[in-house]
């Protein structure tokens, strides 16, 4: 009976209590499985966090090699998963159910020769192997299935994280710090060119009004200008602003150069005329390759507004009064040694010549000293001067 009892005890402790300890040892396995996948995860996605904020590829790389270990132990994990959902191998519970057929016939041995108390112990082995059949049968409950479902779906989730760091809301917070980053750039960039003053026009510099350092506001004067271009400015007569045009030439001559004659060309004529001087601004733009003419110089002016070829021309002194253009005039003309008084007919005027179109030959004497005072029959010594012939005129 002791030693029955010593081989049933043999095989209740070494068969059934070993299977206990394996399917304990694999259920702590795979709790420390899923706590080391979720350590892993952790670390996988506070690597990728730093890698997310650094601009170093090798970062990045590490941070995806992170995400594919969580990936494969996550793949892992799943699989531990199904085999737990699965069941014992069909080799486990054989084996305990060896041990049971085994116990129970060690029983039925000891019947006999055995004590009403040995035989209720044997019967609570029996029992006790039962139970462990039980258990490798359903080595795990419905909660500890939950459990480990639970962690799995974590890993899972983590792992989706991972592959997908940033959401909806992060994009658009990220993108509303870059609008914010460049405003703040382009306020900068405002205050930067606010502390330059740039001219409105080219020119140079002809006087500073301003000191450095000196405080000014929008409207302080700093410095005065003088633009590359020159511009002269006149006013002409309301009777004679139908002549004038832009575009037309323009002769200048100044003080500074006298006997000099300077080119330019008008640019502009006002749209309107000034009701007090009754003359109207007209803009000219002087040739001044050459450098001499400079901003503030007085300069006469002769706007050019017509031209004729091959024209008889007398000194406009030579015109008794006040000569006009397309007019009747008169000039004293010489015959004999006397003065005679002829009408003729003007053309274009100058302020020099004037154009005789009718009246008056080539290669006749006319009078230009004191004419206003010589009449008709007056005896007259001629002083020829041969500056005046046959030329072209401008007015």
């Amino acid at each position: 009976m002791k030693a029955t009892r010593a081989r049933f005890d043999a095989l209740t402790n070494g068969g059934v209590q070993a299977q206990r300890a394996q399917l304990q040892a694999l259920h702590d396995q795979a709790a420390s499985q899923l706590t080391a996948a979720q350590d892993n995860l952790n670390v996988a996605q506070a690597r990728l966090q730093a890698a997310q904020s650094g601009t170093l590829d090798a970062q990045r790389k590490a941070a995806q090699a992170q995400v594919d270990a969580a990936r494969e132990k996550f793949k892992s994990d799943q699989a531990r998963m199904e085999q737990i959902v699965a069941g014992p191998q069909d080799e486990e519970v054989q084996a305990a159910q060896d041990a049971v057929t085994q116990a129970e016939q060690q029983l039925l041995l000891a019947t006999q020769p055995a004590t009403q108390q040995d035989m209720e112990a044997q019967r609570a082995l029996v029992d006790q192997a039962s139970q462990q059949l039980q258990k490798a049968r359903l080595p795990f409950t419905a909660y500890d299935i939950d459990q480990q479902a639970h962690v799995v779906g974590q890993a899972e989730a983590q792992l989706r994280a991972r592959q997908n760091p940033y959401t909806d809301q992060d994009v658009q917070a990220a993108q509303a710090a870059v609008d914010q980053a460049q405003a703040a750039v382009e306020l900068a960039q405002l205050g930067v060119r606010e502390t330059q003053v740039i001219a409105p026009v080219d020119g140079i510099v002809f006087d500073r009004q301003v000191s450095p350092g000196a405080l000014v506001g929008p409207t302080s004067p700093i410095v005065v200008l003088i633009p590359p271009a020159l511009e002269v400015a006149i006013n002409v007569d309301e009777a004679q602003l139908g002549s004038v045009s832009q575009g037309q030439s323009v002769d200048l001559q100044v003080p500074a150069y006298p006997g000099q004659m300077f080119g330019g060309t008008v640019t502009a004529v006002a749209p309107a005329v000034d009701t007090k001087t009754r003359t109207a601004s007209v803009r000219i733009r002087p040739k001044n390759d050459s450098g001499k003419l400079r901003p503030g110089m007085l300069a006469q002016v002769s706007i050019i507004t017509a031209t004729d070829t091959n024209a008889l021309l007398v000194p406009r002194e030579a015109i008794v009064g006040t000569p006009a253009a397309n007019a009747a005039a008169t000039v004293v003309t010489l015959d004999g040694g006397r003065a005679q008084r002829t009408s003729v007919r003007l053309g274009l005027v100058s302020d020099q010549v004037v154009q005789v179109s009718s009246g008056l030959d080539d290669g006749q004497v006319v009078a230009i000293g004191n004419a206003n005072g010589l009449n008709n029959g007056d005896a007259v010594v001629p002083q020829l001067r041969t500056a005046l012939a046959t030329t072209g005129v401008q007015q």
